[in-house]
């Protein structure tokens, strides 16, 4: 696609000849009629033919920091194919900010084949990233230059250096962020946790530049003297996000930490078959400290505590994928310190009716004795879910499923869900690609051979990079088929790495890594200039919820976290009843309501919904406002809210509307929040 400059915006163009305008000042895309439309617009969306332009291979996103950035796609590289479709990893990314002398620096520099590296200012007390470094400092509205924190500086550096660093990978035919039961090879898309800039991406929702890309691994084997093929696909999801022991365990939400769907397709000329197993971090709230080589866990509520919360991340799994069956891997000794976190796992399950295999893998295997992996199989669990949940599949002939269907998922964790658990994987991958094999009368040998463990290696260490910035541990097992002390010295580096990592620089990538997915806003960055750390925005929301709810004398029908737009110290709870909202202000360090406001439906005048997708919410009565946001992009708080006021006879309205005066009033500060 081509990206032209103008005055007004960023004209953008796809393969198909579609034209729209992004505007600098509104953030708004507009479609382009034709040429002579554009000509004779004079709000200089014109194109002549001076105006700087770049080619780009897709979007990303939009990021709003200092001022709003337009991340485009200008490297990839093809890592494999499926039905004639290629699937590319990005290897090189630009930020073009939406100001046009910025941007204008951004194409002159692209146009001269210069990379968009990091420059110094000839300030010494700033100096710029990335596609900015050339530009001048953001304005505020009398002109003056507003100061961009270091921070702000770095996140630029880092945002490029992330888009490009191998991670990420997409495809323009095919939905990559479902698997094959989903929709992989379908026109229709759903909306997917793995769809990594979904909340960054939202502009262009259902138009030719939406571009949906996932974080994980994609590997593909194909013997040269056969017409059979591998495909591995592995999609990281973007609820709770994060790096290695700044995020671990569960959140309010369900979510587990380092969750990933790992989907292994058998392509013959006749058919696609797929195999689908999850990984991620144990369903119990948790924490482990940086500061240490070989921290304890920390269990952070008990099994009662816990129950709903697993009960809700079970229920989610099996509405998805079928029957479950948990395969944990942490140590079992009771002189462990993995086993308190592991046997509160075991609890949960045994008085929740969920099937468990926990198999201590450090204990089998010890003495380097990997191939003792193999001793899981002996479980009647575990073989019995080998043999019985089988597979999806597609015949390529008549474009029908087949009759077999995967019934069921293996759900495989250790503590990291990195090492262990990649060993475990690929062994129950690789016997259920033979009993898919023996059922297509094809010779396994030729298939599963050095080049399909290496392909498994290579996940297990993409995996962990984007985890522990470390490859995995024991993967030349995974990779050569044993185990050795050179791989224990390798181990011994690693882990070293993962350690220095942990206490220095993990704590902004994960202020990175949920900005760059839309859990959080641009202040994430003036929270870590405070602290040197990043708030975890997910994990005591609907606990704060439960406890406000003791308030309403009426039943909560729903309720949200939100933020003052006033006072974003302020955090606020959101609960609906049949007669009445209820605003509570809410002291998270307390854990209690400080103040709480009822608000009788009867004399709600309007409700307004403003910023990305309805992201800030306006509750208005006869004497006045509540000006709210949500921090945590709950994707279902908008639709909710929307039929709560229909059913109420209230009136709704959206940020477009201009005929308020607080709209005008906030037009200049709601410019800097999100609009992804």
């Amino acid at each position: 696609m081509q990206i032209t400059l103008t005055q007004q915006g960023l004209t953008l163009q796809s393969q198909n000849g579609t034209r729209s305008l992004l505007d600098f000042a509104t953030k708004s895309l507009t479609t382009l009629q034709d040429d002579t439309d554009s000509q004779n617009d004079t709000d200089g969306a014109s194109v002549d033919t001076e105006s700087p332009s770049l080619e780009c291979l897709g979007i990303f996103g939009i990021f709003p920091i200092d001022v709003h950035s337009l991340a485009v796609i200008t490297k990839r590289e093809q890592v494999a194919t499926l039905q004639n479709a290629p699937l590319y990893k990005i290897t090189g990314a630009l930020l073009i900010p939406l100001s046009y002398q910025r941007a204008r620096a951004v194409f002159e520099a692209s146009q001269n084949n210069t990379t968009a590296e990091p420059r110094r200012s000839t300030d010494s007390n700033e100096s710029r990233g990335s596609s900015v470094a050339d530009s001048e400092p953001s304005e505020t509205e009398t002109g003056t230059p507003s100061p961009v924190s270091p921070s702000t500086l770095k996140f630029i550096r880092e945002c490029q250096k992330f888009l490009s660093s191998g991670a990420l990978f997409y495809s323009p035919k095919l939905n990559l962020h479902q698997s094959l039961k989903q929709g992989l090879l379908n026109k229709e898309s759903k909306c997917s946790s793995y769809y990594l800039n979904y909340n960054r991406n939202r502009l262009f929702k259902d138009t030719e530049f939406e571009l949906k890309i996932i974080q994980g691994h994609v590997g593909q084997v194909k013997p040269e003297s056969s017409n059979i093929s591998v495909v591995l696909i592995s999609r990281r999801s973007r609820h709770r996000i994060g790096a290695r022991y700044l995020r671990r365990g569960i959140d309010d939400d369900a979510n587990c930490a380092n969750w990933v769907e790992t989907e292994q397709l058998l392509v013959t000329p006749k058919y696609i078959l797929s195999y689908v197993i999850v990984r991620g971090s144990l369903p119990v709230f948790f924490q482990q400290s940086p500061y240490k080589l070989k921290p304890t866990p920390r269990v952070l509520r008990g099994a009662e505590a816990t129950r709903k919360v697993f009960n809700t991340h079970f229920d989610r799994i099996e509405s998805h994928y079928g029957s479950v069956t948990g395969v944990n891997l942490v140590e079992a000794s009771s002189t462990s310190n993995e086993f308190k976190v592991g046997n509160l796992y075991k609890k949960l399950c045994e008085q929740n009716g969920k099937e468990l295999e926990w198999f201590d893998f450090h204990h089998a295997c010890k003495g380097m004795k990997f191939e003792r992996v193999s001793e899981l199989f002996n479980s009647d669990v575990v073989q019995a879910g080998v043999d019985n949940f089988l597979w999806d599949g597609l015949n390529l002939q008549t474009g029908n499923p087949t009759s077999v269907v995967q019934s069921g998922i293996f759900r495989v964790n250790c503590i990291d869900c990195l090492d262990r658990t990649n060993v475990v994987q690929t062994e129950i991958a690789k016997r259920v690609l033979e009993q898919q094999l023996e059922e297509l009368n094809h010779d396994a040998d030729n298939i599963v051979s050095s080049a399909y463990y290496h392909m498994w290696a290579d996940n297990g260490d993409a995996i962990s990079r984007q985890y522990s910035n470390t490859n995995a541990l024991k993967g030349e097992f995974t990779r050569n088929r044993k185990r050795d002390f050179k791989g224990v010295v390798t181990d011994v580096g690693l882990t070293l790495t993962r350690f220095y990592s942990g206490m220095v620089s993990d704590f902004f990538r994960q202020a990175l890594f949920d900005f760059l997915v839309g859990n959080v806003d641009e202040r994430v960055f003036s929270e870590f200039d405070e602290t040197c750390a990043s708030s975890d925005p997910r994990m005591y929301s609907k606990s704060a919820i439960e406890v406000a709810s003791e308030i309403c004398q009426d039943d909560v029908i729903s309720g949200w976290w939100l933020e003052s737009l006033q006072n974003s110290s302020n955090k606020y709870i959101v609960l609906l009843t049949d007669t009445s909202i209820y605003v509570c202000q809410f002291d998270f360090m307390t854990e209690r309501v400080s103040d709480f406001e009822k608000v009788d439906v009867d004399t709600i005048s309007s409700v307004q919904f403003l910023g990305s997708s309805g992201s800030q919410v306006v509750i208005s009565t006869s004497d006045k406002q509540f000006r709210l946001r949500n921090p945590t992009y709950n994707e279902h708080m908008g639709d909710k809210l929307r039929q709560y006021c229909s059913e109420r006879e209230i009136e709704v309205h959206d940020g477009d509307e201009q005929s308020t005066t607080f709209v005008s009033r906030m037009e200049q500060r709601l410019k800097r929040l999100i609009w992804a």
